[in-house]
């Protein structure tokens, strides 16, 4: 797909490790990345010092930088920046109430339980569960227990955990998805999880699944999603139906494979938020270009740089 863009400026916040992302980002425009610490996105763009997320002057200081240095679009690459970005009502990113549904794993599974309760792994009192913090990422502190009891479970409520049904023997799934500023979904694009560590996709190939298009659609505009977005999912013959595990407010890790067999989230990005374009209708003419079983398979890459 041969699409002319403006060049732009672009704004990552929390970039860390997703240099191949950034590439494709700068075949449109400048690329800057906000960050805390020495990370590898420093070796493909202009990393801008930034405040912590529990630093309340990170809000002024991300306007402040947004405007020093002209930016065009933010995107979010950690959830607390959705968040944080979010709170500051920037118009690419989902606006504040579901980006705390998505933020807050509690808040997902209450609103999970009130619309689509079908598509959710809820903890029936059988065994074993899967306990997650409700604010982790990363697959951090997630642990597996074989039988809970009703005090336990409280006590895991208390201490900030949730507890959902472990599907067990299932194949994950992501769905990278975009919305546009109306909160209506323009396509998706479904690749399998093959491979994972630390809670990012190593392996992945992209299938055509058209089931988990259509819950990805009607769950993302109940919830009001808006640009960039990824839903992970689990098939397992112990459920009648596709488990929807979370979902994420933008870029997923392994959206470049998204972005490399044909839906060009960025052009959508560009076309809306930087050129003014309608694109409601534009999503047939995406899915003509969508390149089945493309496989993707990462490694390791060593980059060095200097502590002043």
């Amino acid at each position: 797909m041969s699409i002319q863009h403006n060049r732009c400026n672009v704004l990552f916040v929390g970039g860390g490790r997703r240099v191949t992302l950034a590439k494709y980002f700068q075949e449109r425009g400048r690329v800057f990345s906000y960050e805390t610490d020495q990370c590898p996105i420093a070796q493909q763009c202009q990393v801008i010092p930034g405040k912590l997320w529990t630093d309340l002057s990170i809000y002024q200081h991300l306007k402040d930088t947004i405007d020093s240095y002209n930016i065009h679009l933010t995107i979010p690459l950690h959830d607390e920046a959705v968040r944080v970005l979010a709170e500051l009502n920037r118009s690419e990113v989902s606006p504040v109430t579901t980006a705390s549904v998505c933020f807050d794993k509690y808040y997902f599974q209450e609103w999970m339980l009130a619309y689509f309760p079908t598509w959710y792994p809820k903890h029936d009192n059988t065994s074993p569960v899967i306990c997650k913090p409700r604010f982790g990422y990363g697959s951090r502190n997630i642990h597996i227990e074989q039988s809970v009891s009703t005090k336990a479970a409280q006590q895991y409520k208390q201490d900030g955990y949730i507890i959902q049904k472990y599907v067990s023997g299932g194949q994950e799934y992501t769905v990278d998805a975009y919305f546009n500023k109306h909160g209506k979904m323009v396509g998706a694009f479904p690749r399998t999880r093959l491979r994972v560590a630390g809670g990012e996709v190593i392996n992945s190939c992209t299938v055509q699944d058209t089931e988990l298009i259509t819950i990805t659609k009607r769950v993302g505009e109940t919830l009001k999603l808006r640009g960039p977005i990824c839903m992970q999912y689990i098939k397992s013959q112990s459920c009648p139906h596709p488990m929807l595990i979370e979902i994420n407010a933008r870029f997923g890790g392994g959206s470049t494979l998204t972005l490399h067999a044909g839906f060009d989230m960025i052009d959508l990005l560009i076309k809306e938020y930087v050129q003014h374009v309608d694109i409601t209708d534009i999503g047939q003419e995406y899915c003509k270009f969508y390149k089945w079983q493309t496989l993707m398979l990462r490694y390791l890459s060593d980059t060095f740089t200097y502590i002043k």
